[in-house]
């Protein structure tokens, strides 16, 4: 007698089952999981190149309105220097006209004759 394993009830088990269509499919999530990995990589530098942009539009409309509010502010000084006042908000050109500099001397010929 020799001591080999019995190998019998092998040659009596079904034969197994096929597994080639299971495998495509396991391969194609995987190949979909990577490729949706790649996407997702994209997406972020998309993100943070748009975040990027965002940030620096926010800087240059803060820069370019710091800019016209100093521009504002030394125009209202020389308007209000020049006799404007800024009533609510809203620039006011007020005349200073004394009353003798409103009245003008006609010479004597100009005076009309009622007679």
């Amino acid at each position: 007698m020799t001591n080999r394993p019995d190998t019998e009830w092998l040659e009596q088990l079904p034969p197994a089952p096929d597994r080639s269509k299971l495998n495509a499919a396991e391969a194609l999530l995987r190949r979909m999981s990577e490729a949706r990995k790649g996407e997702e990589v994209e997406f972020e530098r998309r993100m943070a190149s748009l975040d990027a942009e965002v940030e620096a539009a926010r800087r240059s409309w803060q820069q370019r309105r710091a800019e016209a509010e100093r521009i504002v502010a030394r125009e209202r000084r020389a308007y209000r220097k020049a006799g404007g006042i800024v009533e609510n908000g809203i620039l006011t050109l007020v005349i200073n006209h004394r009353a003798s500099s409103c009245r003008r001397s006609r010479p004597a010929n100009t005076i009309p004759d009622r007679g």
